[in-house]
C-alpha cells in the first residue's frame, strides 16, 4: 500500500508537469497526507517491531507492559490518521472548487469543508481526551485499579467511521451531480462518473474497518489485527482516489507514447545499422596517411591511419 501511494503521488506530479500549472493548494494537501500516512505506519510497526515490542498485533499475547507500550503508539496512531484522512478530504474538496465553479456548487462545497474541519476538531478532541487522567490510554494499570476514567475506544472509532461514511458519502455526491449537467458525450460523462464513483471504495473500506473495531454484542473490538490492516488500506485508497481525478493530462497523451517510443526504437536501430556498415566499409580501404572522417546523424567518426599499413590492424575509431 505504502509502494501504491507513491506511484500514484508520481504520477499526479507528472501530471501537473504536463500541464504545466503550479502547485496548487489541493498538491499540497495531499503531499501533507502522504507524509501523515507514512507517519502512521511507521509509528504502528515500531508499535509491533520496535524495542520491547511483542512481535505481534495480538493484544492477548503481550505482558501488561508490552500492552501499556502497545497502546501508546496506537493512541499517537489516531491521532495521525484522523489528520490524514482529514488532508485528504480538504484536499479533494478544493480540488473540486478549481473544477465546478459554479455559485451553487461553490455554496455546497464550503458547507463540506466546514463539516470536516468540524469533524476533524471533535474526533481529534475525543481522541486526545478519551482518557482521564490522558496517560491513562496507555496505562491499564491505572484502568484496571479505577485511577482512570475511560471512553470504549472501539465503541469511539466506530462512532467517528460512521460519520467518516457519511461525510464521504456527501463528499461523492455533488461532483456526480455536476457532471450529469455537464454538456458531454454520453461516453465521456460516463467515465467522469466512473472516476468520481471509485471513491465509493474508501467507504467501503471504512465500513470494513468500523465491522472489525466494535463488536456490539462484546463492546469490544472483533480484532484489533485486522482492524488495523484496513485503517493502512482505508488511508491508502483515499489517497489514490483523491489523485485520480487529476491524471486527465497524462492519460490524454498517452496514446502518443507507445508511437513515440516505437519511432525512436526504429531510428535507434537504424542509426546502429549504418554505423557499423560505416565501420566496415573503412576497415576494407587502404590509408594513403591522410585523415578520414565521417558524419553520420550528428555522431563524429574519426579515423587516422600510418601510410602502408591496412586500417584493420592499426585503427583506432573514436566517437
Amino acid at each position: 500500500m505504502m509502494t501504491l501511494v507513491f506511484v500514484a503521488l508520481v504520477i499526479r506530479a507528472w501530471a501537473r508537469l504536463k500541464s504545466h500549472r503550479k502547485v496548487l493548494l489541493e498538491d499540497i494537501l495531499i503531499l501533507l497526507a502522504a507524509a501523515l500516512f507514512y507517519s502512521d505506519q511507521a509509528v504502528y510497526l515500531y508499535a509491533v517491531m520496535g524495542n520491547g515490542a511483542s512481535g505481534g498485533s495480538d493484544s492477548t499475547g503481550m505482558s501488561l507492559t508490552q500492552l501499556d507500550r502497545y497502546s501508546k503508539y496506537l493512541y499517537a496512531e489516531e491521532m495521525l490518521f484522523v489528520l490524514g484522512i482529514t488532508a485528504v478530504k480538504l484536499s479533494i474538496l478544493v480540488f473540486y472548487r478549481h473544477v465546478f465553479t459554479t455559485r451553487s456548487f461553490a455554496k455546497v462545497n464550503w458547507v463540506i469543508i466546514g463539516i470536516t474541519v468540524v469533524w476533524c476538531i471533535i474526533t481529534l478532541f475525543l481522541v486526545i481526551f478519551q482518557c482521564s487522567p490522558i496517560h491513562g490510554v496507555w496505562s491499564y494499570e491505572m484502568q484496571f485499579s479505577g485511577q482512570a476514567t475511560c471512553l470504549n475506544s472501539p465503541k469511539l472509532i466506530f462512532g467517528f467511521e460512521v460519520t467518516n461514511v457519511v461525510i464521504d458519502v456527501s463528499i461523492l455526491i455533488p461532483p456526480i451531480v455536476m457532471v450529469q449537467r455537464l454538456q458531454l458525450r454520453a461516453a465521456k460523462r460516463v467515465k467522469l462518473t466512473i472516476i468520481f464513483f471509485l471513491g465509493l471504495f474508501v467507504c467501503i473500506t471504512c465500513a470494513v474497518r468500523a465491522h472489525f473495531i466494535w463488536n456490539p454484542s462484546t463492546g469490544q473490538a472483533r480484532s484489533i489485527p485486522i482492524a488495523m490492516d484496513w485503517t493502512t488500506v482505508e488511508m491508502a485508497s483515499a489517497i489514490v482516489c483523491a489523485c485520480l481525478p487529476t491524471y486527465g493530462p497524462v492519460i490524454s497523451n498517452l496514446s502518443d507514447v507507445v508511437p513515440s517510443l516505437k519511432s525512436w526504437y526504429s531510428s535507434l536501430l537504424s542509426s546502429m545499422h549504418k554505423t557499423s556498415q560505416v565501420s566496415a566499409d573503412g576497415d576494407r580501404k587502404s590509408c594513403d596517411g591522410s585523415e578520414q572522417s565521417f558524419d553520420l546523424h550528428s555522431n563524429y567518426y574519426h579515423m587516422q591511419c600510418r601510410a602502408g599499413y591496412q586500417p584493420s590492424e592499426e585503427a583506432r575509431i573514436e566517437v
